[in-house]
């Protein structure tokens, strides 16, 4: 028997596996449901959307500093300049009391003006000159345990997890801590694993808040966010630096890891007359080789968070350039202007120069941000034929062959017990957790042991040999084929040798039918 590869079926969709052609029926219709693309869900839209002709996925988003972030009027001058939602908007907030009671505040509109959030939380209660009532060093240092910030982060994550309760289904996109490798803030300088611990700190209080509220956790996207330069020395908030102190400028060094980061992100300001590749361009791609992202894992991966120019004669082309560039990098997924300050394209007074090539490139690059949420193994690159199928089987709860990064591993050989945890979730077999163990190699101790137990009692699975499951073995094909029909799905026929892969046609029932040699 061929080898059978990682497979199989999404909630509503069938899946080729190499050598073999195995299906599910998946409903009425059977149409696909695309998670890259979040197309209508019919054959010709999944189609088109793998060959990109949906349109682009780059997007390019803002920060509008507006309070309630329409109250100057910004945001709708400028969608309605471009004619649409802007995908991402950014806001950013403290957390000192006053900067958590706005927190549900802007999501709330963020939400209502059409956009994406995305929220950097600044771990500090007082951003005044000098910063007077902040948290102490010896707090930022013991970060992980002090009651004070514990009961302040505790607080973010109920703010930030009302709006997402709120507003259903809607995503969010939450940095923690920017530009930590930089003087200028009060949480900056840390050392890496003093930081570390913090964002920890962070990650475990939101991610239990989410839980204990029934919020999906692909609903929140992290990202990570250093700055691209930062620098060497801690300032003492009048932008001082302090005597004999020390800062690791490095934008890799403070990474608290794949399982607390979905995304890469920078802030990356141009200074002087920078080309975009020496301000944005190389400085990302830096940290990608720093962190040993590997090249499959790099397709959409990056964000910049931040950026901007100073109003100078060449700013106009630089926003062009940047966005162009950006879009034609497959590393990029999107980038939000600083629009505030000296970096201002639009105010509350009109637009300033470069706005026109702010708004054209606005208005080109909408893309499609809800796929940062969608894409759940790294090793299953876009550019895939079963993309959208095999990141909807994580969305099921599949877990894939490894958890940091999150992998599928789509070449491995399913094993039986594999099988088990697919057709389970597939076809919501309910487990049977008290039975006798039917087999001397499946203890009722075994992880898989309620589902191989549910699938054995209604024929799905079979011993491999006397008392024997063999959960480790590769399943075959003759295998997962009774398995299937057992639990009321369909095969398809196994195409001649020379039959072309990639042969979609319609099965009886409207069960899809993918050839694959």
């Amino acid at each position: 028997m061929a080898k059978l590869l990682h497979p199989i079926c999404a909630a509503r969709s069938l899946l080729p596996v190499a050598a073999l052609l195995v299906f599910a029926q998946c409903g009425a219709n059977g149409n696909t449901v695309d998670a890259r693309s979040d197309a209508a869900p019919n054959d010709a839209a999944v189609g088109d959307a793998r060959q990109g002709a949906l349109g682009p996925t780059f997007w390019a988003g803002a920060y509008l500093n507006g309070g309630g972030f329409d109250s100057d009027g910004i945001a709708a001058a400028v969608q309605a300049d471009i004619g649409h939602s802007i995908p991402v908007l950014q806001t950013y907030r403290s957390t000192a009391a006053a900067g958590i009671a706005k927190i549900a505040t802007d999501l709330n509109a963020l939400y209502a003006l059409g956009a994406i959030p995305h929220l950097y939380i600044e771990p500090a209660k007082d951003l005044s000159a000098g910063w007077p009532a902040n948290y102490t060093r010896t707090q930022y240092e013991n970060a992980s345990v002090d009651p004070e910030i514990a009961a302040d982060l505790g607080k973010v994550a109920t703010a930030v997890v009302d709006a997402l309760v709120i507003n259903a289904q809607r995503q969010l996109l939450f940095s923690f801590g920017a530009e930590m490798n930089g003087g200028w803030t009060p949480w900056g300088c840390l050392t890496p694993s003093t930081f570390v611990a913090l964002h920890s700190k962070m990650h475990m209080v939101l991610s239990v808040e989410m839980q204990r509220r029934g919020v999906a956790a692909q609903r929140v996207r992290w990202v990570y966010a250093p700055d691209s330069r930062g620098s060497t020395k801690r300032q003492d908030g009048r932008g001082n630096d302090i005597p004999g102190s020390t800062c690791n400028p490095s934008t890799s060094a403070y990474y608290p890891g794949h399982a607390q980061s979905d995304y890469l992100g920078m802030s990356a300001y141009r200074s002087g007359e920078q080309s975009v590749a020496d301000a944005v361009l190389t400085p990302a791609h830096q940290l990608l080789d720093a962190l040993q992202i590997p090249e499959a894992w790099r397709r959409e991966r990056f964000i910049v968070l931040q950026t901007g120019a100073r109003d100078t004669a060449s700013r106009p082309a630089f926003v062009e350039q940047l966005h162009t560039a950006l879009a034609a990098d497959p590393v990029f997924a999107g980038v939000i202007w600083f629009n505030a300050a000296q970096y201002s394209l639009r105010s509350a007074a009109g637009p300033s120069s470069g706005y026109d090539a702010w708004r054209t490139a606005l208005h080109n690059w909408e893309g499609r941000p809800s796929e940062l949420f969608a894409r759940l193994f790294w090793d299953v690159a876009p550019t895939s034929p079963y993309y959208s199928e095999l990141q909807r089987l994580g969305g099921l709860g599949i877990s894939g062959c490894a958890a940091l990064p999150r992998q599928f591993c789509p070449d491995t050989g399913l094993t039986r017990a594999a099988a088990a945890v697919f057709l389970g979730k597939v076809f919501g077999i309910g487990e049977t957790p008290n039975a006798a163990a039917p087999f001397t190699d499946v203890p009722t101790s075994h992880p898989n042991f309620a589902i191989i137990t549910a699938l054995v009692e209604r024929g799905a699975l079979q011993a491999c040999s006397a008392n024997m499951f063999c959960p480790a073995t590769v399943i075959t094909r003759t295998e997962l084929d009774t398995a299937l029909r057992a639990l009321g799905g369909t095969v398809a026929a196994y195409p001649a040798p020379n039959e072309p892969v990639n042969t979609v046609s319609r099965g009886a029932g409207g069960a899809h039918i993918v050839h694959a040699k």
